[in-house]
Formats: structure tokens, sequence, C-alpha cells
């Protein structure tokens, strides 16, 4: 008994992890979407749309249990596939409020700053108060909040 359950603890384990993301994303051939369900993790309502508009899951978005990875080769993506989405929906009669999204990759990096260097900190901190006094901010947190000035201005 107890290797039956083990087993069947191992085969969900899996099965969880084969439906993350499977692909490596290839942005050149590939048009990306995200589908957003209704319903908490609604696997039967996204494998159903992605049938039908002839797409591969791509695997859920981050945590969010509404919100999936989807995608279309481009060479068969016309543009029209939330048109053919919304079409589907009202073919079938599916009431939801459903939506998917074309998610077109940045060029841009998000990178995350890092604290100023030390012998900064003391210049920037006497900057930051007059910031503070000049503005009126009446923000308890506001010195500890090193991030929201460019200490870069600061040094030159």
């Amino acid at each position: 008994m107890l290797n039956h359950t083990i087993l069947l603890l191992f085969c969900a384990l899996f099965l969880d992890f084969a439906w993350c993301t499977m692909y490596k994303r290839d942005y050149k051939s590939r048009n990306y979407y995200t589908l957003r369900t209704s319903d908490p993790n609604d696997i039967n309502f996204v494998h159903h749309i992605i049938s039908h508009l002839d797409a591969r899951y791509e695997g859920k978005v981050g945590e969010l249990s509404n919100y999936y990875w989807i995608s279309v080769l481009k060479e068969h993506d016309n543009g029209k596939l939330r048109y053919e989405f919304e079409t589907l929906l009202k073919k079938r009669g599916i009431q939801t409020n459903s939506d998917i999204r074309h998610q077109v990759p940045t060029t841009n990096r998000i990178m995350k700053r890092s604290e100023p260097p030390f012998n900064l900190q003391q210049e920037l901190f006497l900057f930051q108060k007059d910031i503070k006094k000049t503005l009126a901010i009446d923000d308890p947190g506001f010195d500890r909040q090193w991030h929201l000035v460019k200490y870069v201005n600061v040094i030159y």
C-alpha cells in the first residue's frame, strides 16, 4: 500500500512538472499569447481552446492559477487569433470572462539597481533629507528608500 502511495505521489509530481514550460521560447518562429481563464486551474478549458486554435500549450504563467502561455507558429498566425478565440467562444455558447493577449518580447532588460557605494551613502543620505524637506514629504520610511533617488546625479 505504501509503495502505491509513493508511486501515485511520484506520478502526480511528474505530471505537474511535465505541464510546466516544456519548450524553449522561439520568438523567431512562434507568436506567444497569454490565455486567462475565468476559473482557476481550468486546464480542460485551455486544452479545448488550443486544440481549436491550432496552438501549443507552453505552460502556466508563473504561480498565477488563471493564466497560461500558449503559442502558434508565425506562419499560421495571421494576427487574428484573438478574433478566432472570441468567435470560438460565441459559436460554442461559452459565457466566460476569459481573455487572450498577444505578448511581444521586450528588448529592454529590467535591471535591479544595486545599493550605492558605501563612500557615497552619507552624501546621498544628506541629499535625500534635503529632497524630503524641500518637497515636504511626510513618509517616515522615505529615508530608507535609497532607490528613489538617482545617486548618479548626486556625484556629478
